[in-house]
């Protein structure tokens, strides 16, 4: 029996996808972790795949029959609102997950209670590539920069407070929704990765990803842009007051791949958006250094109490003179 709060909501939407599905489901009931719900969402499958589902009796399984097709972020959503898990873990209906999967990322949570959202690596089925993305949410961070910090279906994360921000799908994002949701998550509390192959991940044609190719590639470079922009923007203005030059010099060199990702926006609306924001970003940075460089040396001057020798002021002209031309010449790069 499905107790009155699980500890774990599953959520996993399906749509034709019977030939995976089995293994799917099994590879969730088989846990060694017992206490969840399972909620899938049928999205009108005509391959038999609701057939399937209704085969089992497993009376944890909670499944949802949408009567029109009403898409992956919908069902996504709506798993969600009625969940009652303390945490919400995801599954895709053609992926396998590791028996012990459920049981590391709930004691791993139940330790860390700042960690809102646990992802973990995964292997490709039929092949010997992991995807290891970093452990740590500073590294995590940095890493969302270029890449998607997190596999979609390894993730489990603490019910309450996604439903306490709101930060559920964005259907406009679609089908690059979840990288759109961990930057925006990132922003609200901790994260990690556990440092284990706890998912077998599957690559076909029939997936969202692999039929929506282009259109994924463009908006992963939307989400990236808006990130650094809008949501790294205190995180870089930190770094490069306090950080070594070759730390600064790291960060500043990721123009290059934003204008790659600017320039290969197809949507002309999306790509003026990403534009002004990138040109308003260049902007700060240039204010920022110049403003927290003359700071310092105004701190520098109150603290000796304005008393200079000749030789102080010609080294302070000389310093400020070497700060405003590397503000310059960070200012016209690119």
């Amino acid at each position: 029996m499905i107790k009155q709060n699980p500890k774990i909501s599953v959520i996993m939407p399906v749509y034709n996808t019977a030939k995976y599905l089995i293994e799917a489901i099994d590879s969730i009931l088989n846990q060694t972790f017992t206490d969840f719900e399972f909620i899938i969402i049928d999205d009108c499958s005509s391959d038999g795949s609701l057939e399937i589902i209704k085969s089992y009796s497993d009376k944890r399984m909670i499944i949802i029959e949408n009567e029109v097709n009403k898409g992956y972020v919908f069902g996504l959503n709506y798993a969600i609102s009625i969940a009652r898990g303390k945490y919400i873990a995801r599954m895709d209906s053609d992926d396998i997950s590791v028996k012990t999967r459920f049981s590391e990322q709930f004691n791993f949570l139940e330790k860390n209670p700042a960690i809102i959202l646990c992802g973990t690596w995964f292997k490709y089925i039929g092949s010997n590539i992991e995807i290891c993305p970093p452990s740590e949410h500073a590294d995590i961070k940095i890493f969302a920069l270029e890449h998607c910090p997190f596999g979609h279906p390894t993730v489990m994360l603490k019910r309450e407070f996604i439903e306490e921000r709101a930060l559920f799908y964005r259907h406009d994002f679609m089908p690059a929704e979840d990288y759109d949701l961990w930057v925006r998550i990132l922003e609200e509390g901790q994260t990690a990765n556990l440092p284990k192959i706890l998912l077998l991940y599957r690559v076909h044609n029939s997936q969202i990803s692999s039929k929506l190719s282009q259109i994924q590639s463009n908006k992963s470079n939307l989400v990236r842009v808006t990130y650094l922009v809008k949501y790294f923007t205190t995180e870089l203005g930190v770094e490069f007051r306090w950080s070594t030059e070759n730390t600064r010099d790291s960060i500043l060199n990721n123009y290059d791949f934003l204008l790659r990702c600017i320039t290969e926006l197809e949507n002309p609306k999306l790509k003026a958006l990403a534009k002004q924001e990138f040109s308003d970003f260049k902007r700060f940075l240039f204010s920022e250094a110049i403003f927290q460089r003359f700071t310092w040396i105004i701190f520098f001057v109150n603290k000796l109490g304005k008393i200079f020798t000749f030789r102080d002021i010609r080294i302070i002209i000389k310093y400020v003179a070497k700060i405003f031309l590397r503000a310059i010449k960070i200012y016209t790069k690119n």
